[in-house]
């Protein structure tokens, strides 16, 4: 797809750190997450994007082997109003309590409910082996969706909620479960406590979420949500009268499975208790003026009855969802600001009024407040043709939706009260989930960050989407509870606050992580002064922009969270660039002093599927046109970064040709097996990739097996620009790799083509096509003519704050791709080597007058140290400066302190090669 911007005249921004904690991000960033099988590699990108919290719809009764939701009707199920094959399963058992007596009047129900409980625990056994055995229901058949040996189609749906739980768990994710049925599941149809019918009901729904408790119990899931959006089916079968009986109910449930399960668990041994964290309503709307009244007049309020108790509450936090939206308007394009967004920072807006709200209760303005969906795009049906915006597109992939959602959280990195937690709906499209059947494999109906086959088991991620990508470049940093640092405009132009240019920073032991968004329709020149973060200036420190959004120095192309570029900071501290529209930046900016390893493959290769060869010659070859091609590279960095760590990894690649029409994304795996040779690897020698790989016609011809151990882990994208586009001698493509190398030590990769998503079902190509994919891309190698188009992985590595770099001369200097430095830092007096940091106090200063020889140039070898008493004449003063001289530093020094070269130069000496 093709980007046309349109902007108005650039504004220019004057910004500077304050250096002062202006507010705190949330406890848990998360997302919403249940497209997961154990035969699927959904947990593979779930890593990727590094969020520390998934919400899980756990929906064990509905949908049991029927896909229509029209059936799904507990009531009717279970009292035989379904078809004959269902007839045994429930039997007679409908509003009656495990003792068969109909529970139809309020001391039947507080029967009915303490029989329960005691008779499960008094058994001895654990509850499901007890509950399994009353029969005549077919506890175990109703209960086979939370297993994970279930492969049903409602699995092609949703996923396996056993397996999804336990590995959550097991990777220390925080779990925000919602037992999931909703009221035209089992709807509320008397509302007089006369009626039999009245407390069948009431029992019914206790009964199923009482078994849901203990269900999320026996995984240790602490944080449950009692209902997914009770103010959006007042059209169904719900009002606020009706959701106080649903909520206390609920709730009750929840906190007598709980405490039932810790009350079993401390006799049988198991010694633990567990405390459920409740939270209510989760509304569609902010604060409902229907829903949050209702559910603060009976916070206090067991069911049944309305007689309060101060001790009992309904829920422990209250939640929400809120989206953005965009303009309805039929004939707006993609950058016109008459489609524009709705601006990011308007969700806190809606988390402010809901805080005040709680304040005006008196009683809860300390309550939690936490928003369990927010996105920017909302567009139920993206497939609508009707609207110009959607025609074509895949909108959760444009930059203005991945700005507007980095935007909104954002919003609140600028209060001390932020939300408990911030979830994003949702990680990747499901079944069913765009208006109407055709579209179901356009995957784009409603705001999924990952693409993923969802129409075939298993659930197979195939990509990411921009969006995707702005999300993972916040997450990623572990920004939760993290406190944030301000910055103030020095111009008339304003920021943050609703502003379209947002920016607010967080830190780590080593680096500031500066997050730049610019939601505007407008080019920016923005230059950013750092000092008051960085007291101690480090004149080698390079700063690391990664980004979504458009390419600020290829325009034609876009990010897609790689890098955009790397520029020296220097001892002005200042960085100044261009922010293009709808884009946002992330800055690494050490704070540390570091030096630079430019480290070479060790090895690389390009592999081709069809004949399973692989080649070493000076270029390397990605495509998926009329054959497949791969390209793997390795690097060895062992004992070349010191013994303090490694603060930054970049993969720097240099793109020579390319095929494409338009801006293309290629994937970067990290091989955890690196035990290959490039003079002998084959298709064949890399586990992660299927053998006989045809062409991509759809995603399921993708042909990477996530399935080997050890797995291939996602370590990002490079985009690669339009052909049209790419300069005469070729382009520089960078992906920061911190993360997998410094977490996870990879440093091993495969780059591969792969189709991120299909064709709409039953629409025209026009509408909503597939990924373009036939293409074909050229990299230089480590074997390229040209030194600096070899691949690198640039380290920038810690050293101690007393180390002083040798005097011995950079090279020249050459700008590092893809734009020149900011400013070389001012020079010391005497002429001192350009862009490095003036020496501070050392053991051996040298001769003030000492001026350092050309660069690159040695005296001749007879004149290198002299034989006594034999001296010498002055060599011409074009050569050397006159006496005094100095005699070239002894061997000893030479091999102890060898000089790096300049951080920016260009030329390669033989590794290992410090730039310093």
């Amino acid at each position: 797809m093709s980007f046309h911007i349109h902007h108005a005249n650039a504004a220019s921004y004057r910004i500077e750190a304050t250096g002062s904690l202006v507010g705190k991000m949330p406890s848990d960033l998360g997302i919403g997450f249940g497209f997961a099988n154990e035969k699927g590699n959904s947990f593979t990108w779930l890593r990727y994007l590094g969020t520390s919290m998934a919400r899980v719809f756990i929906q064990p009764f509905i949908n049991s082997g029927d896909p229509s939701r029209n059936t799904a009707n507990w009531r009717n199920f279970a009292s035989n109003s379904w078809s004959s094959q269902r007839l045994k399963t429930y039997g007679d058992q409908y509003g009656r309590a495990f003792d068969n007596s109909e529970v139809v009047s309020e001391p039947f129900w507080r029967s009915a409910v303490s029989g329960m409980r005691q008779n499960s625990n008094d058994s001895g056994k654990e509850f499901f082996t007890w509950l399994v055995e009353q029969l005549p229901v077919r506890w175990a058949t109703l209960l086979s969706q939370l297993e994970t040996t279930n492969s049903g189609a409602f699995l092609r749906q949703k996923g396996n909620p056993e397996y999804i739980i336990t590995n959550l768990k097991q990777q220390g994710y925080t779990i925000l479960a919602l037992f999931d049925f909703r009221c035209d599941n089992l709807p509320f149809l008397s509302s007089d406590p006369n009626s039999g019918d009245y407390w069948k009901e009431r029992w019914e729904e206790y009964r199923l979420m009482y078994i849901g408790a203990r269900w999320m119990a026996k995984f240790d899931v602490t944080i449950v949500q009692l209902y997914n959006e009770p103010d959006k089916e007042n059209d169904k079968c719900m009002d606020p009268t009706k959701w106080s009986d649903h909520m206390r109910i609920r709730s009750q449930a929840i906190q007598d499975g709980y405490a039932d399960f810790s009350e079993f668990s401390s006799t049988n041994g198991g010694g633990f208790t567990i405390v459920p964290q409740i939270w209510s309503p989760t509304t569609a709307a902010a604060w409902s003026a229907e829903y949050a009244p209702a559910t603060m007049s009976t916070m206090n309020l067991p069911f049944p009855g309305s007689t309060v108790n101060t001790s009992w509450k309904a829920a422990d936090g209250y939640s929400f969802h809120r989206y953005g939206s965009f303009s309805k308007n039929p004939t707006c394009t993609v950058f016109a600001p008459r489609c524009w967004p709705a601006v990011g920072y308007n969700i806190r807006r809606s988390y402010d009024v809901v805080r005040r709200k709680l304040a005006e209760t008196g009683t809860w303005r300390s309550l939690p407040v936490g928003i369990s969906e927010l996105n920017c795009f909302t567009g139920a049906a993206a497939d609508n043709s009707s609207m110009e915006y959607f025609r074509g597109k895949h909108v959760m992939d444009y930059p203005s939706s991945a700005t507007c959602l980095a935007a909104q959280v954002a919003g609140f990195a600028t209060t001390n009260d932020p939300p408990a937690f911030i979830s994003v709906h949702k990680f990747v499209q499901n079944l069913g989930s765009n208006a109407g059947a055709s579209r179901s494999k356009s995957r784009t109906g409603k705001n999924g960050l990952f693409y993923g086959d969802t129409s075939n088991l298993p659930h197979i991620v195939t990509g990411s989407t921009m969006s995707g990508e702005a999300y993972r470049l916040i997450a990623t940093k572990n920004l939760y509870s993290k406190s944030t640092y301000g910055f103030i405009s020095k111009g008339t132009l304003t920021i943050n606050g609703g502003s379209r240019l947002s920016i607010f920073a967080v830190d780590d032991s080593t680096s500031y992580y500066v997050y730049v968004i610019n939601e505007s329709a407008s080019l920016n020149d923005v230059k950013i002064n750092f000092a008051p973060l960085i007291p101690q200036p480090n004149p080698w420190s390079f700063v690391v922009a990664s980004g979504t959004g458009i390419n600020p120095t290829l325009p034609a192309s876009t990010l897609h969270g790689e890098v955009a570029f790397q520029k020296l900071l220097g001892e002005s501290l200042e960085l100044r660039f261009s922010h293009p529209p709808a884009t946002m930046f992330r800055f690494s900016v050490p704070k540390v002093p570091t030096l630079r390893l430019e480290a070479e493959p060790s090895g690389d290769a390009t592999l081709w599927g069809t004949s399973g060869t692989g080649e070493n010659f000076s270029t390397l070859q990605v495509t998926s046109a009329d054959a497949i091609a791969v390209t793997v590279l390795k690097f060895d960095i062992s004992g070349r970064t010191g013994d303090i760590g490694i603060v930054n990894a970049v993969l720097q690649l240099h793109l020579e040709s390319c095929s494409n029409a338009e801006p293309q994304v290629v994937t970067v795996l990290g091989l955890k097996d690196a035990n290959w040779d490039e003079n002998t690897v084959q298709w064949s020698s890399i586990s992660a990739l299927k053998p006989n790989p045809g062409p991509l016609l759809t995603t399921t011809d993708n042909f990477i097996n996530w399935w080997v151990n050890p797995p291939p882990a996602v370590a990002g994208y490079i985009t690669v620009p339009p052909s049209s586009s790419l300069p005469a001698n070729g382009t520089n493509l960078a992906l920061d790799l911190t993360e997998m190398v410094v977490k996870d030590g990879i440093t091993s990769f495969l780059l591969v083509k792969m189709r991120r998503y299909d064709q709409s079902l039953g629409l025209p190509p026009s509408q909503l096509p597939a990924e373009l994919v036939s293409s074909t891309y050229t990299f230089a190698s480590k074997e390229a003519l040209v030194p600096e188009y070899r691949p690198k992985l640039v380290l920038a590595y810690q050293v101690t704050e007393n180390f002083s770099p040798p005097v011995s001369p950079p090279p020249p200097p050459v700008p590092p791709p893809p734009s020149p430095p900011l400013s070389p830092p001012p020079p010391p007096p005497r002429r001192p080597p350009p862009l490095r940091r003036p020496p501070p106090p050392r053991k051996r200063p040298p001769p003030p007058n000492r001026i350092p020889p050309p660069p690159r140039r040695r005296p001749p070898p007879p004149r290198r140290r002299p034989p006594p008493p034999r001296r010498r004449p002055p060599p011409p003063p074009r050569r050397r400066p006159p006496p005094p001289r100095r005699r070239p530093p002894p061997p000893r020094i030479i091999v102890k302190r060898p000089p790096p070269p300049n951080p920016i130069r260009r030329r390669k000496p033989p590794p290992p090669k410090l730039v310093g």
